[in-house]
């Protein structure tokens, strides 16, 4: 994974076809989609706090399962620290954690969009970054739309 991450240029595919551990915190700064064939490939780590690191906009995470077995206080399997990031997806993934499964640092508040209507206009608004990492439920999310989008 470090090898495909530093030799990335942005907007590249990695293709991940094989499960495997992460023994640090992969930082990722590039436009990139991370994607497997179907979600029965895992990256799992125990040692790190964080699984993968985001300080880019244009993150696309797709179709894995990501475990984290960490039980520190800082736990996250994305880390989204980039404030004024946009436009990251995560669709389809299956996360399995001990603590939190997505983090950020971002203190304003969020949108949800889904692609029933292309992510153009929010059905939610206003959601605070507390909400989000204590649970936030969802009931009105449009009868046609199979991926959501959170965006500040």
């Amino acid at each position: 994974m470090d090898t495909a991450i530093s030799s990335s240029v942005d907007y590249d595919i990695i293709n991940v076809t094989a499960s495997f551990s992460i023994t640090s915190s992969k930082t990722i700064s590039k436009k990139l989609q991370i994607r497997a064939t179907n979600n029965t490939i895992f990256i799992s780590f125990s040692s790190a706090t964080q699984l993968f690191n985001i300080t880019s906009s244009y993150v696309w995470f797709n179709n894995l399962t990501l475990n984290n077995t960490n039980v520190g206080s800082s736990a996250n399997i994305l880390n989204f620290s980039l404030s004024s990031g946009i436009n990251n997806f995560v669709t389809d993934c299956i996360f399995e954690t001990n603590e939190f499964a997505i983090g950020s640092n971002n203190t304003s508040t969020w949108n949800i969009y889904s692609n029933y209507d292309s992510y153009t206009t929010p059905f939610i608004t206003g959601v605070t970054t507390s909400q989000l990492l204590t649970g936030y439920t969802i009931n009105n999310i449009p009868l046609s739309a199979t991926s959501l989008k959170v965006e500040s």
